[in-house]
C-alpha cells in the first residue's frame, strides 16, 4: 500500500495543534478527541506533581543537580494547553521505526504513533484515551522539556523517569540508573526526511499474577467473547504433557481466569481467529 506521508492541518482545537502523516489506521477527527482528552488527563497528573514537595528533587533527578527549578515549573504550569505546547504529529505506526512516540528537537514536535488510538492496539474504549497514550504524551513532553531546560540532551531517557515520576511509580536506584544509561533515540523517515528522535518504544511488563500454561505450536487472540468491554483471548496448542488444549481466558478486569463453562476441542499447530459467524 502506497503511504500518504503529507501532513494536513487538523481544526479541531485552537489548543490542539495537530498533524497526521501516513495512512493512519484512525479517523482523524476521533483520534484529535481522543488525543485532547488524553491532554487533560495529562494536564491533572502534572497539576499533582508540581504541588508535590518532591517536585524539586524529581526535577534534579531527571534533568540534572544544575536545573532552574522555577523555570522548569513555570513551563509545566503551562502544559499542556498553552502557547508553548509543541506540535503534535500522529503518525501511521509503520513509519515510526518500532517507536510508539518521539520528540524532534530541532522542531520542536511531538509524534505519536498511531497505534496508541487505534481499537484494534492498545486503547480499551472507542472515546478515552489508554493509559500508555497519556504516559507517552508525559514522557515526550519530558524531551520537550529537557529541551528547554538543557543545552545539550540529558544523558539517558529522562522522559520516561519523569514520565515514571508524574505517575508515581516507585523507582529504585537500579532503575533509574538503567534508565540513565539509556539510548533513546530512533531514526525515521517522515515527509522524505530523516528525522532523530528521543523516543518512547512499547511498554510491557510481566503480570507474574496470571498463571498461564506454557505452550508450542500454539497460537492466541483476543476478543470481547463475553460483551462486557474487556478483552479476553483463547489459547491453544500443546502443553508441557503433548496435551491439545485449546483455553478461554475471562479479563476479570483486576487479571484473568479460565473459563471453564466452555467446553472447546484442543488443537495445536492452527491459528485462531475470532469472527460474528
Amino acid at each position: 500500500m502506497e503511504n500518504n506521508q503529507k501532513p494536513f492541518n487538523l481544526p479541531f482545537s485552537e489548543n490542539l495543534p495537530t498533524i497526521l502523516i501516513g495512512n493512519l489506521s484512525v479517523e482523524p477527527l476521533r483520534a484529535a478527541g481522543i488525543i485532547e482528552e488524553a491532554l487533560t488527563q495529562v494536564k491533572d497528573k502534572l497539576t499533582e506533581f508540581i504541588a508535590s514537595p518532591t517536585l524539586a528533587t524529581d526535577l534534579q533527578t531527571v534533568f540534572g543537580q544544575s536545573t532552574d527549578i522555577p523555570w522548569a515549573r513555570t513551563l509545566l504550569d503551562g502544559l499542556p494547553v498553552s502557547d508553548e505546547l509543541p506540535q503534535i504529529t500522529l503518525v501511521s505506526a509503520e513509519l515510526m521505526n518500532g517507536a510508539v512516540g518521539g520528540f524532534d528537537s530541532l522542531t520542536g514536535t511531538v509524534y505519536l504513533a498511531d497505534s496508541l488510538i487505534d481499537p484494534n492496539s492498545v486503547i480499551t474504549s472507542d472515546t478515552q484515551p489508554s493509559p500508555h497514550l497519556v504516559n507517552v504524551i508525559i514522557e515526550e513532553l519530558g524531551h520537550w522539556l529537557d529541551s528547554h531546560l538543557n543545552e545539550v540532551d540529558t544523558p539517558g531517557d529522562e522522559g520516561e523517569l519523569l514520565a515514571a515520576l508524574v505517575q508515581g511509580d516507585g523507582l529504585s536506584a537500579s532503575e533509574i540508573a538503567r534508565l540513565r544509561s539509556e539510548t533513546d533515540q530512533v531514526v525515521v523517515t517522515l515527509e522524505d526526511q530523516t528525522v532523530i528522535l528521543e523516543a518512547s518504544g512499547p511498554s510491557f511488563t510481566e503480570d507474574t499474577s496470571i498463571s498461564l500454561p506454557g505452550v508450542y505450536f500454539s497460537s492466541v487472540a483476543w476478543a470481547d467473547y463475553n460483551g462486557d468491554g474487556k478483552q479476553d483471548f483463547l489459547l491453544t496448542g500443546f502443553d508441557n504433557f503433548s496435551n491439545r488444549i485449546s483455553k478461554l481466558y475471562k479479563n476479570t478486569g483486576s487479571g484473568f481466569s479460565e473459563d471453564t463453562s466452555v467446553s472447546l476441542p484442543g488443537v495445536d499447530s492452527g491459528s485462531v481467529a475470532w469472527a460474528d459467524y
